[in-house]
């Protein structure tokens, strides 16, 4: 059976024309996991705080690389992005 990767990039120039050559890579979400990914979803929806880190966790755990103004990132690193930004990332 074939290991199907799809592959995300989400570029942040919308953040501004300095962030043009910066992006943030995931792994999509095979349509096997998302019944899991609801089930987290639907566990936390009542509470902000829990709901954000369950969001961050699944970024996380798609994370493949990324790039910002030069710098590697790593998915340690999703943290210190704002929130519209990672908001945009999960949505993608």
């Amino acid at each position: 059976m074939a290991k199907i990767i799809i592959k995300k990039k989400v570029n942040l120039d919308f953040l501004g024309s300095e962030y043009k050559d910066s992006y943030l890579e995931f792994r999509s979400l095979p349509l096997n996991e998302y019944e899991k990914l609801i089930d987290k979803i639907e566990a936390v929806q009542d509470s902000s705080k829990e709901s954000i880190k369950t969001m961050v966790k699944i970024l996380q755990d798609q994370f493949i690389n990324g790039k910002f103004t030069g710098e590697t990132v790593n998915k340690e690193d999703l943290d210190q992005f704002d929130m519209g930004t990672l908001t945009r990332c999960f949505e993608l």
